[in-house]
């Protein structure tokens, strides 16, 4: 059976033609051109267009705003990430896979990516791949600043309530994740308990020195007013503080790795603007063409909470990409929140809750996982489509139950 190597990135690799998933539409799939999801989307954007008879003036107008829409806040975000994704990459050291285990969330949501994040671990993850998978897609999903600032950034705004709100939704997420993987891990030669402890305080401080500085940053800027201090200011913002984690991460790399480091995340990044521009501009012509406001007209409190998670959701089985996900749902899901008067922090966590749904083979964080925690098992593809796929549902189901106790508590 042919094997697809996952890349670093949340980037959606080809769908597998032999997988359960892709059996189902096996023949249509065959027929279609193996053409990467940009292009699909981007043919997908011109018919939507021109089937709603929108001449070629309005076309191409609205293809140009659904395209800038939030694309340099976007670009603040991802590309110091995957510059400081690939300098923990060169800081990486031998440990206990306890430490992959905790610093999985805080590089998932630190990268933007918890692809990345889970291969700057793997190294020290013996036996404990899925623990590390689980925590950083619950980290990229839950904790700043990945998903709530990405998806906070489309609904216009981020606040102090979102950021501990967050926290709090995620910790019984993360522990519902832990247990699952805990068992169902499989078992492969070679992953016994690394009891090593040289090097162990070394690496990990290695590893959590960029992030302490975003972290202390971030919280600095919530603390205290810096507008007398244009500098300060930018820096204690979250885009300001990723810059500044970044250019301490990029100092801690020997100078030969510096250009290399800075050029792959500029291609990497890229490539995700690029899917996230296509999912932008898609999303402005599907805001012409369906009213969500119509479609959950009257929708208020835990129902608008239900109704942001469901097409979140919805739009994460259709990309199976996350950051594409996250551009997308931003402009849809703006009549509804304003319509619904929901406080934009729960709508913000509603909509990273349903993009959980699910770690699918349109996901490449399925094969990364696929690849990392099953190699040499001799495991079925329908046991790891319902591990890695029945988790994340799981991990969804529990922090939409956590979001709507809190919204009855708070509201």
């Amino acid at each position: 059976m042919p094997k697809m190597t996952a890349k670093a990135g949340d980037q959606p690799p080809e769908l597998r033609l032999d997988s359960p998933f892709t059996s189902l539409v096996k023949p249509l799939a065959s027929a279609l051109p193996k053409w990467p999801l940009a292009f699909w989307m981007f043919l997908i954007i011109v018919l939507l267009g021109l089937w709603s008879g929108a001449d070629a003036k309005s076309l191409i107008s609205t293809f140009n705003s659904g395209w800038g829409y939030a694309a340099g806040e976007f670009a603040l975000i991802l590309i110091p990430a995957f510059i400081l994704a690939g300098c923990v990459e060169r800081l990486r050291g031998t440990s206990s896979p306890l430490y992959s285990i905790l610093l999985s969330p805080v590089l998932g949501a630190n990268m933007i990516c918890p692809d990345t994040a889970h291969v700057s671990l793997s190294s020290m993850a013996k036996g404990s791949q899925l623990k590390v998978g689980f925590g950083a897609y619950a980290g990229f999903k839950l904790l700043f600043p990945a998903g709530p600032l990405v998806v906070a950034t489309s609904l216009g705004g981020v606040s102090s309530e979102l950021m501990l709100l967050g926290v709090v939704v995620f910790v019984p997420v993360w522990f519902v994740g832990l247990g699952w993987a805990h068992m169902l891990e499989p078992r492969r030669p070679g992953d016994e308990m690394d009891t090593t402890k040289e090097g162990v305080t070394g690496s990990l401080l290695l590893k959590m020195l960029p992030f302490l500085v975003l972290i202390g940053m971030v919280c600095a800027g919530f603390l205290f007013e810096f507008e007398a201090a244009p500098s300060l200011d930018f820096a204690t913002d979250p885009k300001g503080a990723l810059l500044l984690a970044c250019l301490v991460a990029l100092a801690m790399i020997p100078a030969a790795d510096r250009v290399p480091v800075v050029e792959s995340g500029l291609k990497r990044a890229a490539s995700i603007l690029l899917i996230i521009g296509m999912a932008s501009a898609l999303s402005a012509f599907l805001t012409q063409i369906l009213s969500l406001e119509r479609l959950f007209g009257g929708v208020e409190g835990i129902g608008a909470i239900v109704s942001l998670f469901c097409l979140a959701a919805l739009l994460k089985l259709i990309q199976g990409s996350s950051m594409a996900t996250f551009a997308a749902v931003g402009p849809l899901a703006l009549p509804l929140v304003a319509a619904s008067g929901l406080p934009p922090s729960f709508a913000v966590l509603a909509i990273c809750l349903g993009s959980f749904i699910a770690i699918l083979p349109n996901d490449s964080f399925y094969w990364l996982l696929k690849d990392t925690a099953f190699q040499g098992t001799m495991a079925k593809e329908a046991r790891v489509a319902a591990t890695l796929g029945g988790g994340a549902c799981l991990q969804a189901l529990t922090g939409l139950a956590v979001v709507i106790a809190l919204f009855l508590v708070i509201h």
